[in-house]
């Protein structure tokens, strides 16, 4: 059948051209097909607006596909068709909201507003403290700070606890015991996430902090409770929330029903506007760390990417689990030795672990006891002999691996000598043992840091070089610190598949000028090609000493030969090209603007004060899981899933009861292995030892198993 008769009788061929929106430094061009049919500047909006409709209007592209690719919703395609068959082209028209006068954001009105920013005042205090003869709200505050990042900077603790910012914690109180709903719940093992918050600090530093959610029946306690018990159980995500059973998720949080999901971020929007993340990780930190030190002075740091599948210009950073450079934001984590998250950083531009260094050392400062010492360990990315110059003079500690060395590289076997360390572990889930490594020590000089202590170490097939400027540390115990990363990366998979900490939960962004002078690839693929030329003069000087060998003496002397002839020419033709390139190269500039790279004079950064928090919580939540799993694990000493039934008994079902002494009485089911059994009911009578109340100061917990 021919493609034209087949095109007439089958619909499905008839398909039409497809639509295509691109950028291209400040304009905005669209496509059908092969075919430009407009362009315009990204800032003008009524253009785009007319050409959505237009394309809408024509029939031939669906407003779904308009709306996806012009990065809009189709309920949004739909208002503006609507305007435009009422009102004409003049609906469409962009008109600033609001009065139509004068803007009120006057110079003077801006700094004022950062002077209470700096003061540590909420975006709605600022607002009500500024409202007289003129009259701003709060998200206008917001719009004020996002102009200049500058401003987003950690606040002073003392300043912002002695703001009058308004406080809605004690307008809506946590219900007491009489007043908590009775009955089943599905989710009763999740009561016990309130003694580990309670001994943790999570809610004492909110309250601390004077959080508020707004004018609401929710206490700023029972909105942090809800994210925080919600990914315990799994729920993976704030949308997945509404999967759960509302009543016996309430029931956790003394509420009758749990709000729904939009109510849960409309609190956590107002709670993020109250606390700043950064200050809230950095209170939670301390608490932590007095409970318990950080083992050795060892803080792990490594980056974990977070993708990003919009449709905003966000800068692009290399995806390990999927090998391709895509957009999205780094975070930067720092653990301990046991496993425990402590901390993260946000990277909005993607910067290397070399750049971010600084700022996490002096978070690591803010927490550590002034007399420990202080033992970096990081990966590769973090290589970096300036690095390692400057940690070396302010007495900091490192410990990573050597970059660049070839793996073919080999020492001979008898260099390698046994060394030893006899290692409790940290987190006691390891047996104290005695770990033998089959070290070679040397010293490897690197540029701007001087000779750096290698620590080359034969691992089975291979030899894997260790840096490090801890001279005091015998060399079994650096290697094994370096080789107790696997904690950090199990917790980044665990956080991720459990807890969702790679989850952008906010879409909207601040545009900013892309002003960065970027390495000249140009200059990269010259050298590729000197380098190559070279290598092929190389082989025919090689094949010319060869044909000067064949060649017997007494003709060589009198001419050359056809074949010398040729090599001579070709080797001084290649001379001659690499001369050129060498010249081209040297002409070359060596960084060139971004945007003649990148194609935009403009890049993005997501807005992730909420986003922080969140993750904030979800961080105190998994060292909150961890806190009970390793008192579960005193009773149940199997290394081998005992994190994993753990899990299981934050499932358990149970019932909620109010006891005689006002108290909350939580009977859970009994696990069906007796095993289990036993080692839940010994982790139950330690915690009810603990003396554990509801939201850190409620009323008692007690926990029993219901076979009792």
């Amino acid at each position: 059948m021919e493609h034209a008769t087949l095109a007439a009788h089958e619909p499905s061929f008839q398909l039409p051209p497809p639509l295509q929106v691109t950028r291209a430094g400040e304009y905005e061009i669209v496509h059908i097909g092969a075919t430009p049919i407009a362009q315009y500047v990204i800032a003008d909006v009524t253009a785009r607006r007319h050409v959505m409709v237009q394309l809408a209007e024509a029939g031939h592209v669906p407003g779904q596909d308009v709306a996806r690719q012009f990065g809009v919703t189709p309920v949004y395609v739909s208002q503006l068709r609507g305007r435009y068959r009422g009102a004409g082209s003049v609906a469409l028209l962009a008109r600033r909201r609001g009065p139509k006068g004068p803007s009120k954001v006057t110079p003077r009105l801006e700094r004022r507003v950062r002077a209470l920013r700096a003061q540590g005042l909420s975006p709605e205090a600022i607002a009500e403290k500024l409202t007289g003869a003129t009259t701003i709200s709060s998200q206008t505050v917001r719009r004020i700070l996002r102009r200049d990042p500058a401003t987003q900077a950690d606040l002073p603790a003392d300043d912002l606890l002695t703001t009058d910012t308004p406080n809605d914690v004690a307008a809506a109180p946590v219900p007491c015991a009489a007043a908590w709903p009775e009955g089943e719940t599905r989710y009763a093992g999740a009561m016990l996430l309130h003694v580990a918050f309670s001994h943790l600090g999570l809610w004492s530093v909110f309250h601390t902090l004077r959080a508020s959610v707004g004018r609401t029946a929710l206490s700023v306690a029972q909105v942090v409770g809800i994210v925080a018990v919600g990914f315990a159980l799994r729920l993976r995500s704030i949308e997945g929330f509404k999967t759960a059973l509302r009543r016996d998720f309430g029931q956790l949080l003394g509420l009758p029903l749990v709000p729904t999901v939009q109510t849960v971020r409309t609190r956590l929007r107002a709670l993020g506007a109250s606390v700043d993340a950064a200050l809230l990780m950095r209170k939670l930190v301390e608490a932590w760390v007095q409970l318990e030190p950080v083992w050795e002075g060892a803080y792990y740091v490594d980056g974990h990417f977070c993708p990003y599948s919009g449709t905003r210009p966000l800068p692009k950073a290399w995806n390990g689990k999927r090998r391709l450079v895509e957009p999205g934001q780094i975070d930067h984590y720092v653990h301990d030795a046991t496993g425990r998250a402590l901390f993260f950083v946000n990277r909005p531009f993607n910067d290397q672990l070399v750049k971010a260094m600084p700022r996490i050392l002096a978070d690591i400062r803010a927490i550590a006891p002034p007399d420990q010492s202080i033992v970096l360990i990081f990966d590769r990315g973090g290589y970096s002999g300036p690095l390692f110059k400057v940690l070396t003079e302010q007495g900091i500690g490192f410990i990573t691996y050597l970059k660049g060395r070839s793996a073919r590289r080999r020492f001979p076997t008898d260099h390698f000598v046994r060394r030893w360390w006899e290692v409790t572990d940290p987190a006691r889930i390891q047996p104290r043992q005695r770990i033998v490594y089959r070290v070679f020590e040397k010293g490897t000089r690197i540029r701007e840091a001087g000779l750096v202590r290698t620590l080359v170490v034969a691992d089975r097939d291979a030899q894997v070089p260790i840096l490090t400027n801890r001279a005091d540390l015998p060399a079994a115990k650096v290697v094994h610190l370096l080789r107790m990363r696997w904690r950090q990366e199990n917790s980044f998979k665990y956080l991720s598949t459990h807890y969702g900490v790679e989850q952008l939960i906010q879409h909207d962004a601040t545009i900013h000028a892309d002003d960065r002078h970027l390495a000249n690839p140009r200059r990269a693929q010259l050298r590729a090609q000197i380098a190559a030329v070279q290598t092929e003069v190389v082989l025919k000087q090689a094949d010319l000493a060869r044909v000067l060998t064949e060649t017997p003496a007494r003709e060589a002397a009198v001419r050359r030969t056809p074949a010398q002839r040729a090599l001579q020419h070709e080797i001084g033709t290649l001379e001659a090209r690499v001369m050129r390139l060498e010249h081209r190269w040297k002409q070359t500039p060596a960084k060139i603007p971004a945007p003649r790279l990148t194609g935009s004079s403009v890049r993005a950064t997501m807005n992730t004060d909420r986003r922080n928090l969140v993750n904030a919580i979800k961080i105190g939540t998994y060292n909150a899981e961890r806190w009970l799993a390793r008192r579960f694990f005193r009773h149940y000493t199997d290394p081998r899933d005992w994190l994993t039934i753990f899990r299981s008994v934050l499932q358990l079902s149970g019932r909620v009861m109010v006891d005689e002494a006002g108290g909350l009485r939580v009977a859970l089911r009994p696990p069906d292995q007796p095993r289990v059994r036993r080692a839940l009911h010994a982790m139950l009578e330690e915690i009810n030892a603990m003396d554990g109340r509801l939201f850190g100061d409620g009323p008692k917990l007690t926990f029993v198993l219901a076979a009792d």
